[in-house]
Parts: structure tokens; C-alpha cells; sequence
């Protein structure tokens, strides 16, 4: 039987095309890296916020707050201001350290 997690993560993992390496949702940033959809992801979410009133939060795993490929583009999400709060969980009700990021303009 597979499971929801394994049809996502075989869609995820092939989230990257060659035509995305200029897609003007991450004009402001640079392209996520081929090896990390989660960043393609907040980048797109963010792409669709109303400049004046949009607010997005995402669950992230913390490891996905230490990855190497995707700094670059943490570091311009704090230096742009929209990332409005960072909070830090041991274990949820997956039992998965978890990180909340709520952004907004």
C-alpha cells in the first residue's frame, strides 16, 4: 500500500526544472536549491500575499532551518522583513521538533 507521505515526497523531490532557474517568484532571492522543495514553496506561497495586508505561516521541520543550500534565501527572508517571528518546538503531535513561521507585509 503507499502511503499520502511517500506520493508527496516522490512529487516534491521532482518539484525542479531547468525552466524554473528564472521564475520571477524568487526574483527577490535566489532559485531553491534542485535538492529542497520547501523553499520553493514559501517562496510561492509569499509570491501570491497581498503586499499591503498578506500573512502566511508554515510548519517547517527545524532541520529544514539549518540546510546549507537554502541560507542565501533565509537570510533575504529576514532582511526583507517578512518573516515576522521564529518559534521553535521540541515535539509536536508528530513527535518532530517542529519550527512556525507566520510571514506578512
Amino acid at each position: 500500500m503507499i502511503t499520502l507521505w511517500q506520493i508527496l515526497h516522490s512529487i516534491l523531490k521532482g518539484w525542479y526544472d531547468s525552466n524554473l532557474q528564472n521564475d520571477a517568484r524568487w526574483a527577490d532571492y535566489v532559485t531553491p536549491p534542485e535538492s529542497n522543495a520547501n523553499y520553493a514553496w514559501i517562496l510561492h506561497m509569499l509570491s501570491h500575499l497581498k503586499k499591503a495586508s498578506g500573512v502566511a505561516g508554515f510548519l517547517l521541520a527545524n532541520g529544514a532551518l539549518n540546510d546549507s543550500d537554502t541560507l542565501e534565501i533565509r537570510r533575504n527572508l529576514f532582511k526583507m522583513t517578512r518573516l515576522k517571528l521564529l518559534s521553535f518546538f521540541q515535539e509536536n503531535c508528530l513527535s518532530l521538533p517542529i519550527s512556525v513561521l507566520p510571514f506578512g507585509f
